[in-house]
């Protein structure tokens, strides 16, 4: 008699009951998957270190905790849990751009049919559990209590910077303005100064600010970081050195090229 495959043990997070119920009616009817649902992320991220489950999915816009936030955790765990594979699923397209494209699996758009999600399920599950050499360096990078300047136009780039540098031992001060941003500089002594490139000088001036930091004996030895979009990266390299740019297409894209950067230094 042939044994029949162990189920694989899911566990889906999403503050929509009614989804999580459906979701769960569908996939375990077959027998293939075990499947736990819950509305609350805090209460997830504790059960995702009790358990060993097969795969994670995942809403993004949750209250107490986001999707992202709670990938990020979840990957800072390390060893077999910390590389459970991740599925999210949204019904915005555009927060695709929050996730790094090696700590997910995929990206699913609500609504979705059933028989996307399952493929989706089993493309992650036989996949092995690591990460790829450049990516697990970057997940070590400690700042050891190093000082950041960060400032720039667009919040939710700045944040999201901020949080990453956070969370691997710098300390950040976010500077507000081109006034601001060297004023606490110097005050800081800041290891780092990154500001984001931005093609209206009168709304931000990135310029003014790398002009000024190299001028001050203060910041005589801080490194100084551009980070903009890749169409105005040909811009900012006529005012700012090249091998200070860091030129993105999405925030996966600029995390990614941070950690390279600052590996490097």
């Amino acid at each position: 008699m042939m044994k029949r495959a162990v189920a694989k043990r899911i566990l889906m997070i999403d503050d929509e009951v009614d989804l999580g119920r459906m979701v769960k009616i569908n996939l375990e009817k077959d027998g293939h998957y075990q499947v736990d649902t819950l509305a609350d992320p805090l209460e997830g991220f504790e059960k995702i270190k009790a358990a060993d489950y097969d795969l994670i999915l995942l809403d993004v816009l949750m209250p107490a905790m986001s999707g992202f936030k709670l990938v990020e955790k979840i990957r800072e765990l390390g060893g077999r849990i910390g590389t459970v594979p991740i599925v999210v699923i949204s019904g915005k397209k555009t927060m695709e751009d929050l996730f790094h494209s090696s700590d997910i699996h995929s990206f699913i758009i609500k609504p979705f049919e059933i028989a996307e999600l399952i493929n989706a399920i089993e493309s992650a599950c036989a996949k092995p559990r690591n990460f790829e050499g450049e990516d697990l360096a970057m997940a070590q990078i400690n700042g050891q209590g190093r000082k950041v300047v960060l400032s720039g136009v667009e919040d939710f780039v700045v944040c999201r910077i901020r949080d990453y540098l956070e969370q691997r031992g710098f300390v950040v001060a976010i500077g507000v303005g081109e006034e601001d941003t060297l004023r606490q500089a110097e005050s800081l002594k800041s290891e780092y100064i990154i500001c984001q490139f931005w093609d209206d000088r009168d709304k931000f001036n990135t310029v003014e600010i790398y002009r000024d930091a190299k001028n001050s004996s203060v910041l005589k030895k801080s490194r100084f970081l551009v980070f903009c979009k890749d169409n105005i990266s040909l811009e900012a390299a006529q005012y700012l050195p090249k091998d200070s740019i860091i030129a993105f297409h999405n925030s996966p894209d600029l995390m990614q090229k941070l950690g390279r950067h600052l590996m490097r230094s």
